[in-house]
């Protein structure tokens, strides 16, 4: 009986071993189904996050990308209305037609790839008047004749070569009153280039110009511009509902809009489009921009996520949070570089520098070098240790003005001496900086190095055409005057010679206004070589010229002047007969303590001069 017992006890343990096996496998299966549902659902929720946080990061950087682009498009427009202003200045000073032609045949020779033109306020009326005129050529006129700038819509120029041109214009005033207008014709597709795109980012396919419609405004002459209004366009490929109204938020902002939007996914590749406003005539810089690498990189980052959902699974807590806090310190350096990378890259045709000011250590591109005398491309203890050779002495603290600025501050630029890197010489340089911030603390300073001696150059040049006689090439009236001037408030002593060229009417009369040009131009030359390079000479208006020798009022040293003059002139050449002129001198401060004293007592002697028969001079007052 006991046997028969056990035997029947083991089949019964046994069938409770194998339910309860089953038990085990089945428990077993619903966990393995469990975290295979919960490593599905993390997956997935990582998929969709990286995937937004993805989409989210493409868009800054395009929104970045694009504010860039739209700073250059408007820097473009600037410059060109700033040298449209220096020149409106000189022209307020000189607007004979002379000087005028003379002032625009060397700006449009400095700028071959724009026009300059000017037009009289009698031509702007008369413009005005015209049957034919435009109700927006009507305001851009009035504006100009109100004192304002404006920059002309895009029209369709045969005359400049079957391209599409802007204009931009400035007005001129002299003491309130307008004398007409400066305009710069350029070529339209100015306000839609872009700089190189990041190839790791993708590639740019079009770049266009639009109204706050949507509607693609033209500005290639080849055809390659978007036709028709955007929102149609993005309608019939069935682009979201949101997409549209966020690209017509932006495109109806009253202030600056700005903005990116993910179209779709075409051919695999990620599509965005963005816009920003340019602040004139209703335009607004759009790019579409083609992501290559997007799907590529979403991929990537999606096989990372699976990998850390079964390291999730497998791996303790403490293990997990070990490596997240791994990955969240390597994302926060990526992040950093990739920002300073971004911020760099709109610097990329000068030398570029970045500043870290906790650790005050300064980093030069390679070509840096070439530009000015840098010791070493990275430097500590850069602002602690100013006395560096490379930088002028006087501009040090505006180094470090620019380098450790107020709080809050975005961006600033500074004008500075730097030293060449193969001459003893200084420079000027436009140094200019935007500041990276970390939870609102100052912490990275990016810049560039720009050469602009260049540019001085040029405006040196544009001063020297409106102090010039363009006959004689001495000073203009206005020029003497204010040189001469200046002199007086600093010079103990001084000579003013008052010249008339004796007969002058009558050499124009017989001979010709040719002739009497080559013997005002010989009179100059005469000049020349009788005074000293250190003396003013200037052209009055006319045939009357004046003189100013600083530093002495000795009558004998006068005298020996006027006669060596007197002589020189009755020499005569081939082309120019001997001449005679009649001269007036004034003694400073004898016969007058400014300018206009002093000119009227020389203007008198030489009246006096002619008087006593021509050819001679004749002293003011007293000997």
């Amino acid at each position: 009986m006991r046997q028969g017992k056990k035997s029947k006890e083991k089949p019964a343990a046994a069938s409770g071993r194998r339910l309860q096996a089953r038990w085990y496998a089945l428990a077993g299966g619903v966990c393995a189904l469990f975290l295979g549902a919960c490593a599905a659902l993390v997956f997935a929720y990582y998929r969709r996050a990286i995937a937004e946080e993805f989409t989210r990061m493409a868009v800054e950087n395009l929104d970045a990308y694009t504010a860039a682009q739209r700073d250059d498009t408007l820097s473009g427009l600037h410059d060109i209305m700033n040298t449209l202003q220096a020149l409106a200045v000189l022209v307020a000073q000189n607007d004979t037609p002379e000087f005028v032609e003379v002032s625009l045949q060397a700006m449009n020779k400095e700028n071959p790839g724009a026009r300059i033109l000017y037009n009289t306020n009698q031509e702007l009326n008369e413009r005005l008047e015209a049957k034919d005129i435009l109700p927006g050529d009507v305001e851009i006129i009035r504006r100009l004749q109100e004192g304002q700038t404006a920059v002309t819509p895009i029209i369709y120029s045969r005359r400049l070569g079957d391209v599409y041109c802007v204009a931009v214009a400035v007005p001129v005033f002299r003491e309130g009153e307008c004398l007409g207008a400066l305009r710069c014709v350029a070529n339209a597709e100015m306000l839609v280039s872009t700089s190189v795109y990041p190839p790791s980012q993708g590639k740019i396919l079009y770049s266009v110009l639009l109204d706050s419609a949507g509607s693609v405004v033209p500005v290639r002459s080849d055809g390659s511009d978007l036709q028709g209004n955007l929102f149609e366009t993005l309608q019939g490929i069935d682009t979201p509902k949101e997409t549209l109204d966020g690209l017509r938020a932006v495109l109806t902002a009253e202030e600056s809009g700005l903005g990116s939007f993910l179209l779709g996914t075409y051919s695999g590749s990620p599509m965005y489009l963005s816009v920003a406003d340019l602040g004139y005539n209703d335009w607004h810089l759009a790019l579409f921009v083609q992501a290559d690498m997007a799907a590529v990189h979403s991929r990537a980052i999606v096989l990372r996520t699976t990998y850390g959902a079964v390291a999730l699974m497998v791996c303790a807590v403490v293990f997990c949070f070990v490596i997240f806090l791994l990955l969240a310190r390597l994302l926060r350096r990526l992040t950093r570089e990739q920002q300073r990378y971004l911020l760099l890259e709109q610097f990329s045709d000068t030398v570029l520098f970045d500043y870290d000011l906790k650790s005050d250590t300064i980093r030069f591109t390679s070509n840096a070098r070439a530009l000015f005398r840098v010791g070493e491309l990275t430097e500590q203890d850069f602002v602690g240790g100013m006395d560096v050779r490379y930088i002028h002495e006087e501009d040090r603290a505006a180094i470090e003005e620019l380098l450790r600025p107020p709080a809050g501050k975005a961006q600033a630029q500074a004008r500075v001496r730097l030293l060449l890197p193969d001459e003893d010489r200084y420079f000027w340089c436009m140094v200019q900086a935007r500041y990276g911030y970390e939870r609102g603390e100052l912490t990275t300073v990016y810049g560039k190095v720009t050469d602009i001696d260049k540019q001085k150059r040029q405006e040196e040049r544009l001063l020297h055409i409106s102090e010039t006689d363009g006959l004689t090439g001495l000073c203009n009236r206005t020029a003497a005057q204010e040189n001469i001037a200046r002199r007086l408030r600093t010079d103990p002593a001084g000579l003013l010679f008052m010249l008339d060229v004796d007969d002058f009417k009558k050499i124009n009369d017989t001979r010709g206004h040719d002739s009497g040009d080559h013997a005002l131009q010989y009179v100059a030359r005469c000049m020349k070589n009788v005074f000293r390079t250190s003396d003013i000479l200037g052209r009055l208006g006319g045939d009357e010229l004046i003189v100013y020798m600083g530093g002495t009022s000795s009558a004998r040293l006068a005298r020996q002047k006027a006669d060596q003059l007197l002589a020189l002139l009755q020499q005569g050449t081939q082309d120019v007969p001997p001449m005679t002129v009649s001269v007036g001198i004034a003694r400073f401060p004898a016969d007058g303590a400014d300018y206009d004293a002093l000119y009227r007592a020389a203007d008198q002697a030489m009246y006096q001069a002619k008087g006593q028969g021509k050819d001679c001079y004749s002293f003011a007052g007293r000997e």
